[in-house]
């Protein structure tokens, strides 16, 4: 035996008498590139042909941009069929239509290898089940159970639905990522902001296999026709105050993303009391309504600090009263809210 980038001689020769049993051309299902095909009858449990490529360490597979031929065989090793030299696995194409899957890969000694799930006719197109995985970071709604509809209130805008039921925890896309490219994030851009718990199915987390990434994750289960709505606090995150700006505080919020002026950021969790004839909400209390501010369980609105210096305001508190003028925003029952000043750079 005498290695090479892909295994052994002995290795190879079994990869050559596999792949005779296949062929690529142009796939049958729409933009679907090439595919691969059934080069003679194949039985069911059959070894078709063998996925190979270039093996990727977790470090590098979690900073890859294109994740299009990315298949991992455990936690710390990956492969990448995005090279000349890979098989013709790669061109295997998912199916919308669950019946259509015939083949499915299987993993042995940190190789995987494409089985046949029925018996495949000549010339028959070989479709496989990628899994959800593989999907969230390509944005093709069908395979995620997503749909795009139209804004009716406004034209240059879309709002995303749920077409199938998702479950709890169900990641259901990526919201932004500085390491992906563009196509890879476009779902994220329609997820609709609400302060309205009723409305709030979902939360935006860190990723955390793929630095820089966030995820938009389902906090319920989500009946389909539904949109996909989030906490308009999500925006915001908690962080250690490093700024010199603000004295004696140790606690700040900092912007996930870019925020464009006049948004909506979140409600000002607190008590409501009345001073002097007016209402003022006091922040978090505890059952026997004391002060009570928790990093933990609080929105990242109740930890906003007031810089001594007033040219770095970048937000505002408002009284619902002032919303309500605005028939776009949808309000929960809270009495303050947060809105943003002026543009508010990512990390600010």
């Amino acid at each position: 035996k005498i290695s090479t980038s892909q295994g052994s001689i002995t290795d190879m020769a079994e990869f050559a008498t596999e792949s005779r049993k296949t062929y690529a051309k142009t796939s049958t299902i729409q933009h679907g590139g090439l595919g691969l095909f059934a080069g003679e009858d194949i039985k069911a449990g059959d070894t078709i042909i063998e996925y190979t490529g270039k093996m990727l360490s977790y470090k590098q597979a979690r900073t890859i941009k294109n994740r299009t031929y990315l298949k991992a065989i455990s936690f710390t090793k990956h492969l990448d069929g995005n090279v000349d030299y890979a098989s013709d696995a790669k061109y295997i194409n998912d199916n919308t239509d669950k019946s259509k899957h015939n083949v499915k890969f299987s993993k042995k000694d940190e190789r995987i290898f494409v089985i046949a799930d029925r018996d495949l006719k000549k010339d028959e197109e070989l479709f496989v089940d990628y899994g959800r995985g593989h999907w969230i970071f390509h944005d093709i709604g069908d395979f995620l159970g997503l749909e795009l509809i139209d804004d009716d209130t406004n034209n240059d805008n879309k709002i995303l639905l749920a077409k199938d039921d998702l479950d709890d925890r169900e990641v259901i896309c990526v919201y932004t990522s500085s390491l992906l490219d563009t196509y890879h994030h476009g779902l994220g851009r329609y997820v609709s902001f609400s302060v309205r718990p009723d409305l709030i199915n979902s939360v935006i987390r860190k990723n955390p296999f793929i630095p820089e990434t966030l995820m938009v994750t389902a906090t319920r289960k989500i009946v389909a026709g539904e949109s996909i709505t989030v906490d308009c606090a999500c925006r915001l995150k908690i962080v250690d105050s490093k700024s010199k700006t603000v004295s004696n505080s140790k606690i700040g919020v900092c912007a996930q993303v870019d925020i464009s002026p006049g948004t909506l950021l979140g409600a000002y969790q607190g008590k409501v009391m009345e001073v002097a004839g007016e209402q003022v909400v006091i922040g978090p209390t505890d059952e026997n309504g004391k002060l009570n501010f928790s990093s933990k369980k609080d929105s990242p609105v109740c930890f906003v600090n007031h810089p001594e210096n007033v040219e770095l305001v970048n937000a505002e508190f408002v009284y619902r009263t002032r919303l309500e003028q605005t028939e776009e925003l949808e309000l929960g029952d809270s009495l303050v809210y947060l809105l943003s000043r002026r543009p508010i750079k990512q990390g600010e």
